[in-house]
Parts: C-alpha cells; structure tokens; sequence
C-alpha cells in the first residue's frame, strides 16, 4: 500500500497482505483532497509516501456520506495529520453568552486596562443589581479586546502553519534550497512560543481537570472541545406533545417547556404524622456561628477555595477573575454581603442561571433523558458557598447515622459495610425479608422549598439563618442552554440546582425527615428491619438519594412501610421512580416474593444487588464479584 515518489525497498508480501484485507472485507479507501502523500523524511532529497489513510465499509459510507478527507498542515511532525470531516453546511446558532478566558487574567496588556474599565463600569442602584450591571459593563469593555487579542495569537499561528504548509508543498515539486530548508526549521521553533497561550485557552475550553499538571498539547485541548462541541449538539427532540422537533426555534422550545413545567409545579406540606418524630434540633449554641457577621478574611478564604476554571455563569466571569481581582472587586463584595445579611435576599439578576444539559443516555429522546446542571454566577456562588460552609459543621449532630453522604467522618464504604452486614445477619438467621432499593425521581429539582424550611425549623435553625436559605434557593431565574446558547426565563417556586454549593447540605437535611420517619415506625413496632445484637436496628441506609430499606416479610410490615414512603412523597415533593426501583427477597420462597413485588408495582431481583457500585451479596469466591 506504499505509494512512493523514489524508489524505497519495501515488502510486497505485507503490502499484498493489506490489500487483500482491504479487498476481502469491502472497505474503501477514501481518495485525499488536497494531497497526494502524507509523509516525506525532510530530508535535501526527500522521500514521499503516502503511509496513512481512513478505511471504512460501505455501511459507515451510508450513515456519514457527506464528508470529504484531507491533510492538515504539519508544523512539527513529518507526517501530515490526517482528517475526515463532515462537509454538510454548518448549522448557525446564533452568538454565544460572554465568557471571560483564564488566559487574560495573566496578560500585561489586560492587567494594565482592568482598573481603569472598572472605574469605567461603576453603576448605580440596589447593591446586587449594580454589581450585575457593572459586570455586564465590565463584559462590553473586555469583549472587543479579548477578541482582537486571542484573533490576533490565532493569526499570527495560522500565517506561520500556512508558511511551513507553502514550503512543504513546494518540497512536492523540486528540491528546496538550503533558505526555504533553514526558514521552516526556524517557523518551526517560532511555534512554541504560542503553545504556551495556546494550551491555557484550550484548557479552559476543554475543561479537563485531570491534566492540569501535565499535557501542554493545544491540539489535544482542541480535539476535546471540538468534538464535545458536535457531541452536545441537540439535532432533534421529542416535545411533550410527543412531536420530533429538528429546528432550532422548535428545540430550543421543547426544553424551556418542558423545564417550565418542572420547576413550576409546587407541592403543599402534609402536616399528617411529621410532629411525632425525633428531630435531633440542632443546640441553640450553634445560632451564633451561622448567622455571625461575614468578614473579609471568611469571604476571601472562600473565593481561594475554588477551583478557578470551573465554567462560568450567565455573569461570564469565573471565580479566578474574583481570585486576581480581589482588592478591585473587594468593597462591592462586602457590600453585597453585608446587605444581604440584614435583608436575606439575593437579588434577582445575582441569581440568574445557566442550565447546561447532560445527556444521561448516548440514544437520547426527549428533554428528560438529560441532566440539568446549574451555572449560577460567581457571586452568588460565593455566598453559596460560605453558607455551606457554615452549615456542614452542624449536620453530624442532627442528621441521622442512617445518613452516610455530605457528613463529615461519614463514608461511602461506611454504607456498604452496613447494608452488607444486615444482609449476612438474615441469611445467617435465615429470617425472611425483602431489601428494597428506591429509586427517587428527578430528585433536585422536585424538592418542595416549603419543605426545606419545615425540616429547617423542626431541626431549630435560627429564623434568620432560614431566611437566608430561602432567599438563596428561591427567586430563581433559569435559562436553558440549548447548542451553546441560552433560551428561555423560566421563573422557579421549587427544587434544588445541582451545582449549587449549598444544594447536597440541604437535601439530606430534607432526607432526615425520612430517616426520623421510619426510625419512629420502627421503635412503635409498625416496621421491623434487621435487628442485630445490642439494640442495634437497622431498617434503612441513605447515601443522598440513594434509599436503601430492609423490612422483614409481614404484611403489617409491608403495608406501614408503604404508607411511610407515600407520606414521605406528599410531604416533601419527592416522587419514588418505581420502574427503576426494585425489590429483592431474602429467604422468601420466589413465588412469594412475585406477588409482593407486584402489590407494590416494582421489579423483582435476586440477589446479588448492586448498591453503590458494589454487588450485595454476591459470592466472594465468583468471578463476577
């Protein structure tokens, strides 16, 4: 398969070998555009071959027919990059939301003008409004710079890519001469000074955390955002009218509907039962620490915490602009602190949201197959985040140990370690009993906010530390971003954001309330779970929204056990997902456990179930465990 300009000893036999593969299995062999070889040896008299090619079979022609193959400019390597890409016309969306890159914060250039376009973006009005609108003000100043500077380092890199394309191209031809030969070894060095830049703009784009201390490879940081960009393109969806949707008008539609409709339904608390529990209320020396004033070095230590290339928000500023910028953007800041210390709110243009949707599933079909995750701006992550602070020092003392996630000293292995002991302790009794592994649906975004604040005053928050939380979860204004653009306002009156500094704290807060539950169903006798040696019961493990149940095969059991969960699921908002639930017997004989399974209307499995990512009960001695 070697096509060569000079004459180069090679193996025909392996050659042969090759072309007969190629030829057996019907695969074609896609002819260059633009070249002819791709490699040569650099060399005064050089050698051209053409070493690599794309193969594919008539079925991969028939999925991808509009594309075409070509070389890409070598600057380094004496290969020629091979690429085979789409070329059907590409889709317009429209522009994207500003975004302040990483790479300006160190730029001289952008260090000089920072002070004097913030004195230039000063706005008047509510302290949060104008610090949004500033912002914003601050974004048109950096806009038309950061273009022309990143636009100008693009440039200068392609004009010498393009030179050192010329000359090879010309190598194709005629011998070069020693000037053409020495000029593309020296635009060759040039090109490292941009890897550098280039590597740092890539790598807040690509946003792959686990390289930050290693590859330099721009082309590589490109690869990732090139292909996450057509990976995440949304080409048609399924509205809730059940319609295929493939424009951008009409998808952009079917996911702000369908948002609409989920982060607008409420649900009022069922007081039925919930004043009976034991809330273990937090001591009323722990009110002066959470609603102490916030001070610069609280705030300060807060904002270095961050990861600072994290994705922005809808503000387009990432947390290491606030890191560099500090003594700029300091007085605004506590300002803004101090202001909603006294009043509780968050204004409403400080909450402001990107919703970025991650498919849960390669062969999505409607907006429910994706993952909302919220892109809130940095200041109100900033707050966020120094609440959460405030608020995991006191949840080891009043959420439940059944609760294993988000608490300090409380691990995963804690979890499985218990679920697996419980289970040993009835297969070695040999007592009958079903393990139940619920499932909860959409489980941020369904939770009541009405609820939240129930749960927070039974557990004895101050007022003001409850007002605080509201103002914080609510008066959201979500904005979907549909192909990298946002759509919509969708105005919110319940749920959670995941990405939310402050959304795990309180949702195992709101999972307590079903953990006290069925403690209290257990210690009258209404359920009954695994009871181990020294009064040690245990009738449910929680790892966030991961529910695990054990309750001994009863009817009485069975039947309380379901009223607990549906009293659990009137009262919070939260809804169980019985077709992604199951229920898996312990000694109980299988027709038996059929018709349990099928009272309840959830799937029936046997053991081993898997729970965290580990199999429960499996056979330590097979390999499949």
């Amino acid at each position: 398969m070697r096509e060569e300009s000079t004459a180069v000893t090679s193996s025909s036999h392996s050659s042969n070998m090759l072309n007969n593969f190629i030829s057996n299995n019907s695969l074609i062999d896609p002819p260059l555009s633009n070249n002819r070889y791709t490699w040569s040896n650099l060399r005064i008299s050089p050698t051209f071959s053409r070493l690599d090619r794309f193969l594919y079979n008539p079925k991969w022609e028939v999925l991808f027919n509009s594309h075409i193959t070509r070389t890409l400019p070598r600057p380094t390597s004496d290969h020629f990059p091979l690429a085979c890409e789409d070329s059907s016309p590409t889709v317009r969306w429209g522009p994207a939301p500003f975004r302040l890159n990483s790479i300006a914060l160190n730029d001289p250039e952008f260090k000089r003008n920072m002070e004097r376009w913030w004195d230039l973006s000063a706005q008047k009005g509510h302290l949060g409004f104008a610090f949004i609108q500033r912002l914003k003000s601050l974004a048109n100043l950096i806009k038309p710079w950061q273009k022309e500077k990143f636009h100008s380092l693009s440039s200068a890199k392609e004009n010498i890519i393009k030179e050192v394309d010329a000359i090879d191209k010309k190598e194709l031809d005629t011998l070069l001469c020693q000037e053409d030969s020495d000029r593309r070894l020296a635009l060759k060095a040039e090109l490292n000074d941009f890897s550098l830049k280039e590597s740092q703009f890539w790598f807040q784009r690509a946003k792959k955390l686990w390289l930050k201390e290693g590859d330099e490879n721009s082309a590589f940081f490109h690869r990732i955002c090139s292909s996450r960009q057509k990976r995440n393109i949304i080409h048609e969806i399924q509205d809730e009218e059940g319609s295929i949707q493939n424009t951008n008008i009409n998808i952009s539609l079917a996911f702000v509907n369908y948002f609409t409709n989920l982060y607008r339904s409420s649900t009022k608390i069922d007081p039925l039962f919930i004043d009976n529990l034991e809330w273990n209320p937090i001591d009323y020396s722990e009110w002066s620490p959470l609603c102490a004033p916030f001070l610069e070095e609280e705030i300060k230590g807060v904002i270095n915490s961050f990861e600072g290339n994290k994705a922005p928000g809808p503000d387009g500023f990432p947390i290491s602009f606030f890191k560099s910028y500090w003594h700029l953007l300091k007085e605004d800041i506590l300002a803004i602190f101090k202001d909603f210390s006294e009043k509780g709110v968050i204004n409403k243009n400080m909450n402001n949201t990107f919703i970025a949707l991650i498919a849960k599933k390669k062969n999505y079909s409607h907006p429910k197959d994706f993952r909302p995750i919220s892109l809130t701006t940095s200041i109100y992550k900033i707050i966020a985040k120094t609440l959460s602070n405030r608020l995991k020092l006191t949840l080891p003392d009043t959420i439940s140990g059944n609760q294993l996630a988000f608490i300090k000293n409380r691990q995963i292995t804690d979890a499985i370690l218990m679920a697996n002991e419980a289970l040993d302790y009835w297969k070695v009794k040999k007592i009958k009993g079903f393990i139940l592994k619920l499932d909860i649906e959409k489980a941020f975004d369904n939770l009541s906010w009405d609820f939240i604040d129930f749960v927070l005053k039974k557990k004895n928050y101050p007022p003001s530390w409850r007002k605080w939380i509201r103002g914080c979860i609510s008066n959201v204004t979500y904005s979907i971003i549909v192909n990298g653009k946002p759509q919509g306002r969708i105005k919110a009156n319940r749920g959670l954001r995941q990405g939310d500094p402050l959304s795990p704290f309180l949702f195992v807060i709101a999972m307590d309330y079903l953990s006290r539950l069925l403690s209290h169903l257990e210690s009258t006798g209404a359920i009954k779970g695994v009871c181990l040696a020294n009064d040690c019961n245990i009738s449910h493990i929680l790892f966030a929204d991961d529910i695990l149940l054990f309750v001994e095969d009863n009817a009485f059991y069975l039947n309380n056990l379901r009223m607990a969960i549906s009293l659990f699921e009137k009262a919070s908002g939260l809804k169980i997902n019985l077709t992604k639930s199951v229920m898996v017997p312990v000694n109980v004989p299988w027709p038996r456990a059929l018709d349990c399974a099928s009272s309840w209307d959830i799937p029936c499995h046997s053991l081993p179930l898997s729970y965290l990512g580990v199999p429960l009960g499996g056979n330590p001695k097979s390999k499949l465990f």
